[in-house]
């Protein structure tokens, strides 16, 4: 019975294949062949590329040790794998690669910790649900320096997973970018979360979310703040299923003295942090340059907090800016205005995703 073929000779038998069938094909076919010169030249383009690809990996195949970044067949020797084996654990994150699928290559630094994890150990991680690797993963939070590279190769096993499909690696993301003292990188998350349409699925990460940042390991400072008032703000979500706005109350309710109170809380914690995102009560000069701020300035700057708070609560159900923006107001309220630097990041821009 004739040896088992190593994982590299299979893929230069593949690699060989397929590059007669595109040379073939550049032989064969001509611009009758297309519809426009746009298609023809698109697709010589293309197969001129893929060629010069393969001819690269072949060439990492045949001499690997010149070569900072190796092709899966390599890696899969290594190991001990199939290729399928290696390309699947790059799939789900396993495996940190560069380039398009179908030809990953992995550093060799990346394949010295793979090495010393072990092929059972690879495939043994690649078995795990995100639901394991989120409880596995979240101590690693809470104790910084060498523990944020694998928190960091967690988050991306997460994200590889399922995505944003399931509540563990956005819940999961905010905590690592308080970890790595990123407060208003958590706080750009944070308003993503706000922004799933779906209420079932924003409250399960919402839930998730104060697991994850309940005893993470912050310095004092921006990260910290931010951290306890996030953890505040998703035990408060989850536990009620959101905080509750004017938008949706009774009538009756609205009357309530107690009610009007609250809604008093509210409106002056969108008008202080306001102010003192402002520069309003600093006792240097004003972003604005003048020595202290006019009365007409405060009162305009006053009037658009109370808008905005208003507005917030109006289209809550509508806006993921608006509930995010309700729902921080209203716990900074209830919290005696603790979350000032928290509400600061939040209106200073985001990012996409």
């Amino acid at each position: 019975m004739p040896a088992r073929k190593s994982a590299v000779e299979q893929r230069r038998e593949e690699i060989e294949r397929q590059l007669a069938r595109l040379r073939g094909q550049l032989a064969r076919k001509s611009r009758k062949d297309f519809t426009t010169d746009f298609r023809h030249r698109s697709w010589l383009k293309g197969t001129n590329a893929l060629i010069g690809e393969l001819l690269d990996e072949l060439s990492a195949l045949d001499d690997p040790g010149e070569y900072d970044e190796l092709p899966a067949a390599v890696v899969a020797d290594e190991l001990g794998l199939t290729r399928a084996q290696v390309r699947t654990l790059i799939r789900l994150g396993e495996i940190e690669a560069s380039g398009r699928p179908a030809h990953e290559r992995i550093s060799r630094a990346e394949l010295e910790q793979i090495v010393g994890l072990g092929a059972q150990e690879l495939l043994r991680l690649g078995r795990q649900e995100s639901a394991e690797i989120f409880e596995e993963a979240v101590p690693l939070l809470r104790s910084r320096g060498s523990n944020l590279e694998a928190a960091e190769r967690a988050y991306r096993r997460l994200e590889r997973r399922e995505g944003w499909a399931a509540p563990y690696a956005p819940a999961f993301l905010v905590g690592l970018e308080l970890a790595r003292d990123e407060p208003a990188g958590a706080i750009s998350t944070v308003r993503l979360i706000y922004g799933i349409e779906d209420h079932v699925q924003r409250l399960a990460v919402m839930s998730h979310l104060g697991r994850a940042l309940r005893g993470v390991g912050l310095n004092d400072g921006a990260a910290r703040q931010v951290g306890t008032f996030l953890a505040d703000l998703a035990d408060r979500a989850a536990a009620g299923g959101g905080l509750p706005v004017a938008g949706r109350r009774r009538q009756k309710e609205a009357r309530d003295p107690e009610e009007l109170q609250r809604q008093a809380a509210y409106l002056a914690a969108s008008v202080m942090i306001e102010l003192r995102g402002r520069g309003i009560f600093d006792e240097r000069p004003a972003a604005s340059g003048g020595e202290r701020a006019s009365e007409e300035a405060v009162v305009r700057t006053v009037r658009d907090a109370l808008y905005s708070a208003l507005y917030a609560e109006a289209f809550y159900d509508d806006s993921p800016s608006c509930r995010m923006y309700a729902d921080m107001t209203r716990a900074a309220a209830e919290d005696h205005g603790e979350a000032r630097l928290l509400m600061g990041l939040s209106a200073r821009g985001g990012r996409s995703r």
